[in-house]
């Protein structure tokens, strides 16, 4: 994405290129230009921001819950009601 001064007086030139790659080496470029005022520019820019804090959000909650999953495992294990295995006893088993 790029973002510079446009020639039209009060407006920002927005640039964004989408790029992708399928099955085969198949692969598409698509490229746009547009003139935003500086108003939808702010628009624009408000709405990311508000993305990106929500996507911040949704990240720091999965961590936080992976971290109360591991505290519960290892309390579950500390009071006996859970044993750990090790995986290599089961294939060897198996041979």
């Amino acid at each position: 994405m790029t973002v510079k001064k446009s020639y039209t007086d009060g407006h920002i030139a927005v640039g964004l290129v989408l790029k992708t790659q399928g099955w085969h080496s198949d692969s598409i470029s698509v490229t746009a230009t547009t003139d935003l005022t500086i108003q939808q520019a702010r628009e624009f820019a408000a709405s990311l921001l508000a993305k990106a804090d929500a996507q911040e959000a949704r990240v720091k909650a999965k961590q936080q819950a992976k971290e109360r999953r591991g505290r519960w495992r290892e309390r579950e294990i500390a009071a006996g009601r859970m044993v750990v295995m090790d995986a290599s006893a089961f294939s060897a088993r198996r041979s």
